[in-house]
């Protein structure tokens, strides 16, 4: 036997204990994770009898469709980028909101408010992927500048106070049920199977993981990379436009920069989707699971009278443990 071989042989089996050992600790992560989700919800239930009531359980699942609706778009962009974040989500909600709500105000109809608050969700989105792909920003940085914009023109439109305006539709839609269940979550579901369908089973989905795991080898197939990654960045826009009509009808019209704090629940969400997948990668389910989870804790810690502060500063070491947990799985990745 030659000595080459041997070394063949010895560098295969290395790499056969090395994807043993990286399966055992994904799934191992996979395990605390969803064991984190099951503790906290055991935690909240012996801590506080309210947080097991129906009433209760009902608005977690309102909280969780408006932050998994945004989770969705965030989970796209942060494929397509190799792990880079959409920083804009939160300021182009409070925008769309307040397109929306303004033009409640003003007396328009229900359809054409709804329908300008997504394309101003979709315009900011595509504003963001120019931003990226033709000028050539960093991701973050051009996430970050569009979310001060849209900050500021949020505050421009409601001149920085709370406007008012119950609608009826988009009211019921954001805090009723239908069937014994919120209305919001057949939204959720409509858009969870829209964007599940499009990123799991249809081509285009297929070309934006494949840019998102291997940029080089994407353009040398002939995938058009910026084509599909200003389309991300739309989705991401389009979420947040819809999920601006919701705030509307949770807060009954809108405070200003009322959005702004959901930046950190998304990031949270997406960023988890990414621990639960078995090659890595976000997903669209993962990303529901995430919402799920930062839902069920802002809600329980809510219910426990946890303070606001302590509140951020757990989310806060959450996202430094998941993004910790997503580099080591890449760095992994990379090594065998």
């Amino acid at each position: 036997m030659s000595s080459n071989t041997v070394r063949g042989g010895t560098m295969s089996s290395r790499k056969l204990r090395w994807a043993g050992v990286r399966n055992r600790s994904h799934l191992a992560v996979r395990v605390l994770t969803i064991g984190l989700f099951v503790g906290v919800c055991v935690l909240f239930a012996a801590m506080s009898p309210i947080f097991l009531m129906p009433s209760n359980l009902l608005n977690i699942v309102r909280q969780t469709a408006l932050l998994a609706i945004m989770s969705f778009g965030m989970v796209s962009v942060i494929i397509v980028t190799h792990g880079e974040a959409d920083m804009s989500v939160g300021g182009i909600t409070g925008l769309s909101a307040a397109v929306a709500v303004v033009l409640l105000v003003r007396g328009a109809p229900t359809a054409l408010s709804i329908l300008a608050a997504i394309a101003t969700g979709l315009a900011a989105g595509l504003l963001n992927g120019i931003l990226v792909t033709k000028v050539g920003l960093l991701p973050f940085l051009a996430t970050l500048a569009t979310m001060n914009m849209a900050m500021g023109l949020e505050q421009v439109l409601t001149k920085g106070t709370y406007v008012p305006f119950a609608d009826p539709f988009i009211g019921f839609v954001a805090n009723e049920n239908f069937l014994g269940v919120p209305a919001s979550a057949f939204l959720l579901l409509l858009v969870y199977l829209a964007f599940y369908s499009l990123l799991d089973h249809m081509p285009t989905g297929r070309k934006i993981y494949a840019i998102g795991g291997n940029l080089q080898a994407a353009r040398a197939s002939g995938i058009d990379v910026a084509k599909y990654t200003v389309l991300t960045f739309a989705l991401s826009g389009l979420s947040c436009g819809l999920a601006g009509v919701l705030l509307v009808g949770r807060l009954s019209g809108l405070t200003p920069l009322a959005a702004a704090p959901l930046l950190l629940d998304v990031l949270l969400a997406g960023y988890i989707s990414s621990i639960l997948s078995s090659v890595g990668a976000p997903s669209v389910s993962g990303a529901l699971f995430g919402a799920m989870l930062v839902g069920v804790l802002s809600n329980g810690l809510a219910v426990i009278r946890v303070p606001t502060f302590y509140v951020n500063l757990v989310k806060g070491l959450l996202i430094i443990i998941v993004v910790a947990a997503n580099a080591l799985q890449r760095r992994r990745r990379s090594i065998s």
